[in-house]
């Protein structure tokens, strides 16, 4: 018989499951839309994500095409863009994007 865990052990994990969930869910997503891009638009891409426990995952859109080296970036005709997490500013949960509604009042309601 398995020993009884506590109430707080018991929250801890299952607060544990659901932001795995949670992030197995994104990461899924962003892997769909990198799909949808290439299918939709044409667009090649090769997406590389480390999780916190270490574990890498890659997604490529056309698995027989090497990825562009350094040297191959730069011989482009067309200029390579680079971003990172400053471009994009202070993060913004889409809750926080959205204002508030004004409050409304009806007059003869209370």
């Amino acid at each position: 018989m398995a020993p009884v865990e506590s109430p707080i052990k018991q929250e801890q994990l299952r607060k544990r499951r659901i932001k795995q969930e949670q992030l197995r869910k994104r990461r899924n997503n962003l892997l769909r839309r990198h799909n949808d891009f290439w299918r939709l638009y044409s667009i090649k891409s090769w997406v590389v994500m480390e999780m916190p426990n270490g574990r890498l995952y890659t997604y490529y859109s056309h698995p027989d095409v090497a990825v562009p080296t350094k040297q191959e970036i730069t011989q482009r005709r067309q200029p390579a863009v680079h971003k990172s997490p400053p471009d994009y500013g202070p993060y913004e949960s889409a809750n926080e994007a959205i204002p508030k509604l004004p409050a409304i009042t009806v007059l003869g309601r209370n």
